[in-house]
């Protein structure tokens, strides 16, 4: 049998068939190991980024105030003026206080990102639920109010309706 009679036989067409067959499914077994593996590999990024975020207040301390209540009349003022014009609150807040909106807001972007992730089904929902927990703790802060206020607008309704809820 000449080479060319090999080429031309029954098994070596059987064998392309196979391969044109098994080509496609290996590519696709392929792309969604590294699609899963980005998946993994965003939202461990995106728990790392929160944590590193957290642990800020170890060199800042003064981040720490996030959870400290603001003083009746200071509340009263941040409150005036937030109703007055977008971010009036910020331009009522003294430097300390600013920074704890920044990292109260900061905190929000990563949320924001979670919700995302959630809702690409990028995020099982055990985790999610430990991304709303992180939700509830953090609308606990003072600067909530007027971080929410300024961001809303820039927030997608989808994740708005989320916070709404919990």
């Amino acid at each position: 049998m000449t080479f060319t009679e090999i080429i031309n036989s029954d098994a070596m067409e059987f064998l392309k068939f196979l391969l044109l067959i098994i080509t496609p499914l290996v590519l696709t077994l392929n792309f969604r190991r590294t699609v899963s593996a980005t998946r993994l590999q965003f939202l461990h990024d995106l728990t790392e980024r929160h944590m590193e975020h957290m642990l800020k207040t170890i060199d800042n301390p003064n981040l720490n105030a996030v959870w400290n209540p603001f003083t009746a009349t200071k509340l009263k003022s941040l409150r005036t003026a937030q109703s007055k014009k977008p971010f009036g609150a910020w331009h009522k807040m003294n430097d300390k206080e600013r920074a704890c909106y920044r990292f109260v807001r900061a905190a929000l972007e990563h949320i924001e990102q979670a919700s995302d992730a959630h809702d690409n089904k990028w995020m099982p929902r055990e985790a999610w639920k430990k991304w709303e927990e992180r939700i509830k703790a953090w609308k606990t802060s003072p600067y909530w109010e007027f971080i929410e206020t300024d961001a809303w607008p820039f927030l997608n309704t989808k994740f708005k309706t989320k916070i709404e809820k919990l």
